[in-house]
């Protein structure tokens, strides 16, 4: 039995940086005195991290396992629970239900839209057109009773459309100093004289071939791996890691990281890069930013944007290997002084939350 909750975060998917958005709200409900029950799968819980995100979290909450995580799914949990809330981290997929039939159970409903913007497709035409309707799903849905819809943007960038409700993607580095020295002594002992970092989950919408194939006739330059990176997108640039591995130009750091490992080794090197096909917020970029490392950006348009935002901290390329290459060289080359963006938590736990309230 789980006893009835304040705020149900409702979970399935330990992919990428879902689990860290619920730590982050978990940590701030502890501090309010709020229970919590977290709704999730057997296979998020099984997951790398949730150990990293979950395990290692000092808040006391409750767990509840599930199979349906429909929107009627969702309804029902939260009225077994009686709970005052309900937080959808990662709510794209209920657009349509919520816009088509509302929220059917007590309390508020908040929704996180991590992909407001419509991914790129053959068409431009086709683009625009989902665009428009995912605008549009939001803003129907939002109007519905005890439902608020809050789409997820860059830390730094100008709100793309100030009509329309926005949450900041949260950056608190937890880069350990101790640990940032024993990355750099360990990236020192190669014959590198400039990192370039890809991390987080890579799957073949992040390009690592394009990027690898970009950096092998750049001389001096290595690149740092840290993360996941799927069986398909290592098949793609198997040929040139392969290459600058045997010129020890490559630092590999495999599997999900805790924050602790994830932001030292991000604060080790001189430059990451973000070769993105699909659309959307990246919270690698977000922590490279803050951590006053310098970018490098291509492919997508919030990227575009990003970089825009960015300014001399920034370097945009065309998302081909001519391109990249060039922005790197150009990156390690012609280094330009700015200044790093602040990033924040309490701006995020504040929107998905609510203010503070007495238990």
């Amino acid at each position: 039995m789980i006893p009835s909750a304040r705020v149900l975060i409702v979970e399935p998917n330990g992919d990428g940086h879902r689990l860290g958005y619920v730590r982050l709200l978990l940590a701030e409900l502890a501090t309010r005195g709020t229970s919590a029950t977290v709704l999730t799968s057997r296979s998020a819980v099984g997951s790398p991290e949730w150990s990293i995100h979950i395990d290692g979290s000092p808040q006391q909450f409750h767990v509840a396992l599930a199979d349906d995580f429909s929107l009627r799914g969702i309804a029902n949990v939260s009225k077994q629970l009686r709970a005052s809330r309900v937080i959808v981290p990662d709510g794209d997929r209920l657009l349509l239900r919520l816009a088509a039939v509302g929220w059917r159970a007590s309390g508020e409903l908040v929704v996180l839209v991590l992909r407001p913007e419509a991914q790129p497709r053959r068409s431009p035409v086709a683009m625009r057109v989902v665009h428009c309707v995912k605008r549009s799903l939001r803003r129907i849905a939002g109007r519905r009773n005890n439902v608020s819809i809050l789409a997820l943007t860059s830390p730094h960038s100008p709100v793309p459309d100030p009509g329309e409700s926005w949450v900041r993607d949260p950056v608190a580095l937890q880069a350990v100093p101790a640990l940032v020295d024993r990355f750099v002594e360990e990236l020192a002992s190669h014959s590198v004289d400039y990192w370039v970092g890809v991390f987080g989950y890579v799957s073949p919408r992040k390009n690592l071939h394009l990027i690898a194939e970009a950096i092998t006739p750049l001389p001096g330059v290595g690149l740092v791996l840290a993360g996941t990176v799927s069986d398909e997108a290592e098949k793609l640039a198997r040929p040139w890691l392969e290459t600058l591995m045997s010129e020890g130009r490559v630092y590999v750091h495999r599997g999900p990281l805790a924050s602790d490992m994830f932001d030292s080794l991000l604060s080790s090197v001189d430059c990451v890069v973000a070769a993105h096909s699909n659309d959307g917020p990246s919270g690698v970029v977000a922590r490279a930013a803050v951590a006053g490392k310098v970018v490098v950006l291509a492919g997508a348009p919030t990227l575009r944007r990003e970089a825009i935002a960015l300014g001399p901290q920034a370097f945009w390329a065309e998302l081909t290997v001519c391109g990249l290459r060039m922005a790197v060289a150009e990156a390690r080359d012609e280094p330009r002084p700015f200044t790093p963006p602040v990033g924040g938590v309490e701006h995020f736990v504040s929107r998905l939350l609510g203010p503070p309230t007495s238990p």
